[in-house]
């Protein structure tokens, strides 16, 4: 038997906003590694500087350089030394804590940890809401496929924002510029904040996403949510922050979609934009915040209801 509406809803409001405050506390301990990052990039660019004559010029010829041999290769070597620190991301076995101000707290900061912490919160989502975890196969399943995705977003940062800094080095050299506005140019350089957070913090959410549909298909198969297949299973659409939506959700903020529904809306605007993902991993786009919370079948004329109050809520917000 389902919890009455109301109750059933303050539950889900709660555990979506603790979802938040993990992801806040994450985003604290992954800028740390940024940080970590940028100033060890920076340091060792700057020791290569230091080394250089007045006016940097190249002094090896087309043959040398086609063999490797370049005075651009301290350089190269500063900026991969730096970018070692993002490696720490992918050390499995590691625990999360909410601060990193040096390597050795960079070392705790994981996307396993991370991983880990959110399982556990998707765990408690499903609980109290009264339905079962899913199998440990499915759990595993689900979390190796987020696991992966992230590794692979923060290799793509090593590799983006590493060649971009050593691509305004090679333009330097070859330019032959002053020092100084090679000092000034490693003095600004920074690792895009916007793709680093993407790459880091969608994931997370992924996991809680991927996690609780395992559990409602599982649930649903058993017969425990009162409908007779997973594609007739309702669902709604909470953001991080219950009364008010931030504009990229607001297309799908407390609306009510069946399972068959929510993947032919997917299915649509993902053929208009490449951002678009899988409601049931990265959701609407990279970092959004929407969580997709199952309702029992006894519960969908309610909150029918509800979310006709709250969707004439968002549209008055726009008025």
């Amino acid at each position: 038997m389902a919890k009455p509406w109301a109750e059933y809803l303050g539950v889900a409001e709660k555990h979506v906003a603790q979802i938040e405050r993990e992801i806040d506390t994450m985003r604290i301990g992954y800028q740390g590694v940024k940080n970590i990052t940028e100033r060890e990039t920076r340091r060792g660019l700057n020791e290569w500087l230091a080394s250089a004559p007045k006016q940097i010029r190249v002094k090896a010829n087309a043959f040398e350089m086609l063999a490797g041999h370049t005075p651009l290769q301290p350089a190269y070597d500063a900026v991969d030394n730096g970018f070692k620190h993002i490696q720490l991301l992918m050390q499995p076995k590691t625990l999360f804590r909410p601060a990193v101000e040096n390597l050795a707290k960079a070392e705790q900061a994981s996307i396993y940890a991370a991983q880990a912490v959110m399982r556990r919160e998707a765990m408690d989502f499903l609980h109290d809401l009264d339905i079962a975890e899913p199998s440990m196969h499915s759990q595993i399943q689900a979390m190796e496929g987020m696991i992966e995705d992230n590794r692979f977003n923060i290799m793509g940062i090593m590799t983006r924002d590493a060649r971009r800094i050593k691509e305004e080095m090679v333009r330097a050299v070859t330019a032959e510029e002053p020092v100084a506005t090679v000092a000034n140019a490693i003095r600004n350089w920074q690792i895009n904040s916007s793709y680093f957070n993407s790459s880091t913090l969608s994931h997370p959410r992924g996991a809680v996403r991927a996690l609780m549909y395992k559990g409602v298909e599982e649930a649903v198969a058993m017969g425990e949510m009162g409908v007779p297949e997973i594609g007739k299973q309702m669902w709604t659409i909470l953001p991080k922050a219950v009364g008010h939506s931030a504009r990229v959700d607001k297309a799908l903020s407390y609306r009510l979609f069946d399972t068959d529904g929510l993947n032919r809306y997917f299915n649509a605007v993902s053929k208009k934009t490449a951002a678009v993902s899988d409601w049931k991993s990265l959701g609407l786009g990279f970092n959004t915040d929407e969580i997709y919370v199952p309702v029992f079948a006894e519960e969908v004329a309610e909150a029918k209801e509800w979310s006709k109050k709250k969707r004439r809520g968002l549209i008055e917000e726009d008025i």
